[in-house]
């Protein structure tokens, strides 16, 4: 199967959470600021899960983004493997020490 590319312009508007949901930034937070109160303007630079009928369109866009990665294997969670050379028998690759862990 080929590789999937990424929507460049959906991955600068729109991130994954940890459970897959896709989220956007807010609208009219940008300019013209002086005539919006302080507690709106709060609320307009956080960010908003995406609709639910935008979000299978918006995943197809990010598809290697978020929480879709293997996670069985020690590349992509924080633990370090238990043993020295361990491999991820999906990916077939040696995992990258950990951040706790000196590389020399």
């Amino acid at each position: 199967m080929p590789k999937l590319k990424t929507h460049k312009g959906a991955s600068k508007r729109f991130k994954k959470t940890g459970t897959g949901k896709v989220v956007r930034n807010r609208a009219f937070g940008r300019h013209i600021l002086t005539s919006k109160p302080h507690k709106r303007k709060k609320k307009l630079h956080k960010g908003v899960v995406a609709d639910a009928a935008d979000q299978p369109v918006l995943k197809r866009m990010l598809p290697y983004q978020g929480s879709d990665l293997c996670g069985r294997c020690a590349w992509h969670v924080p633990d370090p493997p238990q043993k020295e050379n361990e491999t991820c028998p999906e990916l077939n690759v040696v995992p990258i020490a950990g951040p706790l862990e000196k590389r020399h």
